[in-house]
């Protein structure tokens, strides 16, 4: 005896056996949307959705990146001006011993 090819409220195929000679059970005579028709609206409806929330990521994934390229920019740019001097020539010593100097040199 085959189950009840209907669902209930909450979306779920039925677990009750079908009568005798139809495809319900009887408590859902009268249904008229079948779990094999609404899987198949489920499987389109999923496949539609997944492929918008894939979408999104990506967009998301993109600025992202673009954001992350240019604050990598700032930062190498700030860390040039650190270790530079004001005359444009190299720094000898480190952003940290500079600051530690100027730490001993206020006492």
């Amino acid at each position: 005896m085959p189950f009840c090819a209907c669902r209930t409220k909450l979306g779920e195929k039925c677990k009750h056996r079908a009568a005798s000679g139809s495809r319900f059970c009887k408590r859902h005579e009268g249904c008229t949307v079948t779990a094999d028709e609404l899987d198949t609206v489920e499987v389109d409806e999923i496949a539609s959705a997944g492929k918008r929330v894939i979408d999104k990521l990506y967009e998301t994934v993109r600025v992202l990146q673009e954001e992350r390229n240019l604050y990598e920019s700032k930062l190498s740019n700030i860390e040039l001006m650190a270790y530079t001097e004001s005359d444009g020539t190299p720094a000898m010593d480190s952003l940290a011993d500079k600051v530690i100097k100027e730490i001993y040199r206020r006492g």
